[in-house]
């Protein structure tokens, strides 16, 4: 389910400046990698429905909304021809790649607003077992909202087109966030956002 830029706008709490500035990061990202156009928008509304179900309080809430939709901004700092590389991505050209987290903190650093959001977009891709990156962290050390975003942003992913390989059927998707409950995910928030995509598949189903 692709996700309209309207709906974002519309989204409440938002301070309007601090908006400003995050949508105008959002599009520079999108300038540098078309293809992944609206994975932020997705991945943001996704993690916010998801963080409501966990009864996240609402300022964790309010901090969920930004780092979803900058979790990817420090991929402006990555260089070009690695973002855009059609084949496997070497060991050399990965760990270019997974600095993406630490860019995106000092990018983040002067906006005072942001303040708690930075550590959440830090460690998104932290995972379960530890073998994270880029402080392996592991279990309940994680920040609740870098879980739940790890686990909506690898679904956005596997399910949509990549420069680098097609897109996965939702089947195919769900069933690798399964085999990879505490591994790469937090088991609980793996079955809850499956629970949450199949409400809105069955919802979509009776319209």
């Amino acid at each position: 389910m692709k996700i309209k830029k309207h709906e974002i706008l519309s989204l409440p709490e938002f301070d309007s400046r601090i908006l400003e500035v995050v949508l105008a990061l959002i599009s520079a990202l999108e300038f540098r990698e078309p293809f992944t156009a609206g994975h932020s928008q997705n991945v943001t509304v996704y993690s916010m429905k998801l963080g409501k179900r966990m009864h996240l309080s609402p300022e964790k809430l309010h901090d969920l909304r930004y780092a979803a939709l900058l979790h990817d901004i420090g991929k402006i700092g990555i260089n070009e021809s690695i973002l855009k590389k059609t084949g496997k991505l070497t060991k050399k050209e990965y760990d270019e790649v997974k600095k993406h987290p630490a860019i995106a903190k000092t990018i983040l650093n002067p906006i005072a607003g942001l303040k708690n959001v930075i550590p959440i977009i830090l460690h998104h891709h932290e995972q379960w077992d530890g073998k994270g990156y880029p402080e392996g962290l592991k279990g309940n050390k994680i920040p609740i909202e870098s879980r739940i975003i790890n686990v909506v942003n690898a679904y956005d992913n596997l399910v949509s087109d990549r420069v680098y390989r097609k897109k996965m059927t939702h089947k195919n998707a769900v069933q690798l966030l399964r085999s990879n409950k505490n591994k790469k995910f937090e088991g609980r928030v793996v079955d809850f956002f499956i629970e949450l995509l199949e409400e809105i598949r069955d919802a979509s189903k009776r319209r």
